[in-house]
C-alpha cells in the first residue's frame, strides 16, 4: 500500500471511582491508520478492557467483573479541501458475570464534516 503508515500502541491503567464503588481497569488499544491514496484515509482499531468491581453490588449482592471488546472501523474520503465524508463501523462486546451488563452493539455511521482551515 503506498501512502503514509501510522501505528499506535497506547496502553493504559486507571483506577477510578464508580458509584461510590471502586473499580480497577485494565485495558489497552491497538490502531492502524493508512493513507492509501491521496484523499483517503483508512484505520482499523481494537480495544480490550477489564473492570474488577472492589465490592459487592448493593442490590444484586455480587462483585462484578465485565469484559469489553471492541472493533472499529473506518473509511474518510475528502472531498474538498474543507468538507469531508466518513464511514464508521464499531462492533463492541461486553460480557459481564452480572446478566444485566452484558450486551453486543453494532454501530454503523455516516458523517459529513466541514472544518474550518
Amino acid at each position: 500500500i503506498a501512502g503514509h503508515r501510522d501505528i499506535q500502541v497506547p496502553a493504559r491503567l486507571v483506577q477510578q471511582r464508580l458509584h461510590a464503588r471502586r473499580a480497577k481497569q485494565l485495558g489497552g488499544r491497538i490502531g492502524l491508520a493508512v493513507t492509501p491514496a491521496p484523499k483517503w484515509a483508512l484505520t482499523v482499531g481494537g480495544t480490550y478492557q477489564e473492570s474488577k468491581y472492589d465490592g459487592a453490588d448493593p442490590l444484586l449482592g455480587v462483585v462484578r467483573k465485565d469484559t469489553y471488546y471492541g472493533l472499529d472501523l473506518t473509511a474518510s474520503y475528502a472531498i474538498t479541501r474543507n468538507w469531508s465524508v466518513r464511514g464508521e463501523y464499531q462492533y463492541i462486546q461486553n460480557d459481564s458475570n452480572v446478566a444485566l451488563f452484558e450486551y453486543d452493539r453494532n454501530l454503523f455511521a455516516v458523517k459529513l464534516r466541514y472544518e474550518f482551515k
